[in-house]
């Protein structure tokens, strides 16, 4: 029984069998072990070549769809699961671009025994561009700030320098742009400085444009940044002209009464007051009202610390109305007596003097406030008219002039008629008793 196994043993055809039949159980065992497995893998940058190609023709380019590259990844589990998007590198030859300026993406492993073992399926195959001709602007820098200035100081008008830059890039990109930006930080400072600020494209959205293949002349610019102290100061409305016949002002109003300037500190300590003389009231009948731009009356070198202030003035007008006064001798001042004379004024009990003014100076006004003075300097003997005089409050005005009879005789005179009419009475009330 023995012999009949080695026998066996040394046959070789059941020597090959046996080799095969193991290989086939190694490979078995193997495949179950090591199977074949597919991964995502997205994201990958796609490397653009060669675009200096199309710079080249005075032409620039922007990427529509393909700057990245989506694969599929088959083979070994133990060579797939640890690959990642840095195991491989994609890149689209632009100097190859197709009629609808396309170019095929290409994707392979980055070591080349990992390519050997895998296969790879491109979701995106392609990459899409625009291209356009280049072209040129010419754009001012604006400068915009953040933070504050001290306390009690304001910030001047700041200067870059370059003012003007070139800008170039494709012409679809160029009309997006709004402003060349340069950026300052006051940082609470209280004194002018220079500083050198890097400057950027933005649109209308205020979304910077850096990124969109235009280059600006200049990287850099130089800003003189001016910081001046405020003060406080009154401002005066003055008016020119008069109203027409028969009207007054009745009031005088404007807001904001006071404003703040900026400048120079021996330039502001010269200003008490901002003036604005430009209100034309002459001859008109009815109320103004005006909004004046105080800038245009800002002195030289001095500065609004808002611009656009604007001072609202209103002036009421009103016209004139009228009314009577009863006036009495207790009213009339009598000047200008000689002591040798006698006077007889007549004051008629109806005398009315008539005046003029606005409703609120005449309400209370009474005759004696007109001090009514009869001035006798320089009569003689004999009967007279003579014109009262007023001394009237302001706004208010005697319409019309206004006499009194007067008589003068000689104070002797007088006296002596006055004796020889007593004697004459006495007489007549003697002869009445008998």
């Amino acid at each position: 029984m023995k012999s009949r196994r080695l026998k066996l043993l040394e046959h070789p055809v059941l020597k090959l069998v046996s080799l095969v039949l193991a290989f086939f159980i190694w490979l078995i065992v193997m495949n179950v072990d090591d199977y074949k497995i597919t991964k995502n893998i997205n994201d990958l940058k796609v490397e653009q070549l060669n675009g200096n190609v199309i710079l080249q023709q005075e032409m620039v380019y922007d990427v529509v769809d393909g700057e990245t590259a989506d694969i599929i990844v088959k083979g070994p589990r133990s060579v797939v699961e640890s690959l990642s998007a840095d195991d491989f590198k994609a890149s689209a030859d632009l100097a190859h671009l197709s009629v609808t300026n396309t170019a095929e993406i290409k994707v392979e492993a980055v070591d080349p025994s990992v390519a050997s073992q895998i296969s790879i399926e491109n979701k995106n195959t392609t990459m899409t561009l625009s291209i356009e001709e280049t072209a040129s602007i010419e754009l001012p820098i604006k400068i915009v700030t953040t933070g504050t200035v001290a306390d009690k100081y304001a910030l001047g008008t700041c200067v870059p320098t370059p003012n003007l830059v070139t800008v170039e890039g494709p012409e679809s990109v160029l009309s997006q742009i709004t402003e060349i930006r340069a950026v300052i930080e006051l940082k609470n400072r209280s004194e002018s400085f220079d500083t050198e600020v890097n400057i950027s494209a933005f649109d209308a959205y205020g979304k910077s444009l850096e990124n969109k293949h235009i280059s600006i002349s200049a990287e850099t610019v130089t800003v003189n940044v001016p910081i001046y102290p405020t003060k406080e100061v009154d401002i005066e409305v003055l008016t020119k002209g008069s109203p027409a016949d028969g009207y007054s002002i009745v009031s005088q109003n404007y807001t904001p009464q006071t404003v703040e300037i900026y400048g120079d500190r021996e330039v502001l300590d010269k200003i008490d007051k901002i003036s604005v003389p430009d209100i034309d009231i002459s001859g008109t009948e009815e109320n103004i009202e005006k909004n004046i731009m105080l800038s245009s009356y800002i002195p030289e070198n001095v500065y609004l610390l808002d611009n656009e202030t604007q001072v609202a003035v209103g002036i009421v007008v009103e016209k004139h109305i009228q009314k009577k006064l009863p006036v009495t001798s207790e009213d009339v001042t009598i000047a200008g007596v000689d002591e040798k004379y006698v006077y007889k004024p007549v004051i008629p009990q109806s005398l009315t003097v008539t005046v003029s003014g606005l409703s609120g100076d005449l309400e209370e006004l009474k005759a004696a406030d007109l001090k009514p003075v009869l001035d006798l300097t320089g009569l003689g003997i004999g009967d007279h008219k003579v014109k009262l005089q007023f001394t009237v409050p302001e706004n208010v005005t005697v319409i019309g002039e206004y006499s009194i009879d007067l008589t003068v005789s000689d104070k002797n005179e007088a006296a002596s008629e006055g004796k020889s009419e007593e004697k004459t009475e006495e007489k007549t009330e003697e002869k009445t008793e008998g």
